[in-house]
């Protein structure tokens, strides 16, 4: 009888660290896309300021 209340204490903790993993793993996702948006703004504003410098340097 102590095996099987072992095995589903063993099973209940694999469900709480699987649950804890997908929550993390959907939290980083987010923090990936919101990180490449960012990356992306910081790229179009150098490039803006880029066209902005050889704009000047003609005049």
């Amino acid at each position: 009888m102590r095996w099987k209340e072992r095995k589903v204490r063993y099973m209940n903790e694999l469900d709480r660290k699987l649950q804890m993993l997908q929550t993390e793993a959907t939290t980083l996702s987010a923090l990936v896309t919101l990180l490449q948006d960012s990356t992306f703004l910081v790229y179009y504003e150098f490039k803006k300021q880029i066209v902005i410098a050889q704009k000047a340097g003609k005049s």
